[in-house]
């Protein structure tokens, strides 16, 4: 099964639903297949009309089934779960009485029934402390960040050998080779998003058919570097996406400063 890496990239209340609206692009995206629908573009199905979220609802519903069923068949080493596990939240999830799921399972009694879905309400309030607790180090690591930035800069001084550090680590094969993976700190990908655009043509306008062509070779998900590439001011395009192009090097690096 593909994993798009999407996935740990969305917000809890995306993954439940499927799919995300990528505002750069003007794009509801499922995050199982990767199908886009425009926004203000309406689709037309057996003689009904839909406005691009509720057809790719029905899309999601009629290509992949349920998100409950597909986030709980992934593979462990994405969920945690084991094959009991998973089966134990399908039952629960098909509202299912304890009486029936321990007949399912086998149980002599619902004592363990009701035991699973304790110990499934305290991962639950588990999780949410660990969620926030992670963000909690991420913001303070930014923040340490931005105040060694500050104080850099007004030395003088610019994080060239930080720079380096994260290009080396995440162009493995070479500054001219495919990126490894696309970090999720700031920083990190300004100075990766800073470096493609610096392969990119200055001179030329891109179609999204080119742009994507050239970005695949660097990363397999190459949407997410492009709309990045909008998203952070390194480049612009036309609204229909017929034309991609880059934005001058001095705006650019006054953008870079700025975060």
């Amino acid at each position: 099964m593909k994993i798009h890496s999407r996935l740990w990239q969305v917000s809890p209340s995306e993954l439940k639903k499927g799919y995300y609206f990528d505002p750069a692009e003007e794009l509801f995206v499922c995050l199982v297949c990767d199908k886009r629908f425009r926004k203000g573009i309406i689709y037309e199905e057996s003689g009904t009309f839909y406005d691009a979220e509720m057809f790719l609802r029905k899309h999601i519903e009629e290509a992949h089934g349920s998100m409950f069923d597909y986030l709980s068949n992934l593979d462990k080493r994405y969920t945690g779960l084991s094959e009991q596990q998973s089966k134990i939240l399908g039952l629960f999830h098909s509202g299912e009485s304890d009486a029936k799921i321990a007949g399912e399972l086998g149980l002599s009694n619902t004592s363990t029934v009701r035991n699973h879905r304790f110990n499934l309400r305290e991962k639950h309030r588990q999780a949410k402390i660990i969620i926030a607790l992670s963000e909690l180090i991420e913001e303070e690591n930014e923040k340490r960040e931005r105040i060694k930035t500050d104080s850099n800069q007004k030395k003088g001084k610019k994080p060239m050998i930080e720079k380096e550090k994260v290009l080396k680590t995440h162009f493995k094969q070479g500054l001219d080779g495919p990126l490894e993976i696309f970090p999720l700190k700031e920083k990190k990908r300004l100075f990766i998003l800073e470096h493609i655009a610096g392969r990119l043509d200055k001179e030329k306008n891109y179609t999204e058919k080119e742009l994507n062509e050239v970005l695949r070779e660097i990363y397999p998900d190459h949407v997410l570097i492009r709309r990045c590439l909008i998203e952070y001011g390194f480049m612009d395009r036309i609204a229909d996406g017929s034309k991609y192009w880059l934005i001058p090097i001095k705006e650019q690096e006054e953008i870079i400063d700025e975060q």
